[in-house]
């Protein structure tokens, strides 16, 4: 493994090599399905409501911490469609994946256009030492 001056590449092993997906599979995989937005949308809210509702009826230790946990995988899940949003890819109206992304970036507190903003930067400079989120992936 080569060591680098800490620009995410110290963990990749010395015959790693870019291999770039053909491009029928991007096309396939960059395709906007809003059905599936939707449910994955509706999945996440139902869960979501399920584990709060049970958490205030029968509150006890057996019904609460088991709700912790699940709350605490769908918020990753809000954050994974705030993701999504952030990058237009839930529906084709940009309108739409700005509301369903401040829908799921307020609660776990995150500012959507701050977000979009900081996210564009990573991208930009993806691993180098402009990287936001060189701390995040880099240790």
């Amino acid at each position: 493994m080569r060591q680098t001056a800490g620009n995410g590449t110290e963990f990749w092993d010395d015959r790693h090599k870019v291999s770039r997906l053909p491009p029928g599979t991007v096309k396939h995989l960059a395709k906007i399905n809003a059905a599936k937005a939707w449910v994955s949308i509706f999945k996440t809210l139902a869960v979501l409501a399920t584990a709060i509702a049970a958490s205030l009826i029968w509150w006890t230790p057996w019904v609460v911490i088991p709700a912790i946990i699940v709350i605490a995988g769908r918020q990753h899940a809000c954050f994974l469609l705030a993701h999504e949003a952030a990058h237009y890819r839930m529906f084709k109206n940009r309108a739409l994946n700005d509301f369903v992304g401040r829908v799921f970036a307020t609660p776990i507190g995150i500012s959507m256009f701050t977000y979009r903003v900081l996210h564009r930067l990573h991208h930009n400079h993806l691993y180098d030492s402009r990287d936001p989120d060189m701390a995040v992936h880099g240790g």
